[in-house]
């Protein structure tokens, strides 16, 4: 996992920017935007387990260019790509 962060850090700038309160995290290669994750604050309802005042889930994501970049340059696909907290 790490080799993948530092690939990200190195071919990729993150911004994160907060809309109507929810979290954009856009990833900005050469090509410009190539892959973003939008995190909504979880509402009573979204899951049967307790929720705590700072809960956020993935809303919305498109990260297919960010992939295909990875395949390309490290022979990655989805199957070698987790995400951890």
């Amino acid at each position: 996992m790490e080799i993948i962060r530092e690939f990200l850090d190195k071919n990729f700038k993150t911004i994160v920017t907060e809309i109507e309160g929810n979290y954009q995290v856009t990833f900005q290669g050469v090509g410009g935007q190539e892959g973003y994750i939008v995190f909504r604050k979880a509402k009573i309802g979204w899951n049967t387990k307790p929720i705590s005042q700072n809960t956020y889930l993935v809303g919305d994501a498109d990260m297919y260019q960010v992939i295909d970049t990875l395949k390309l340059y490290m022979g990655l696909d989805e199957t070698h790509i987790y995400l951890s907290v």
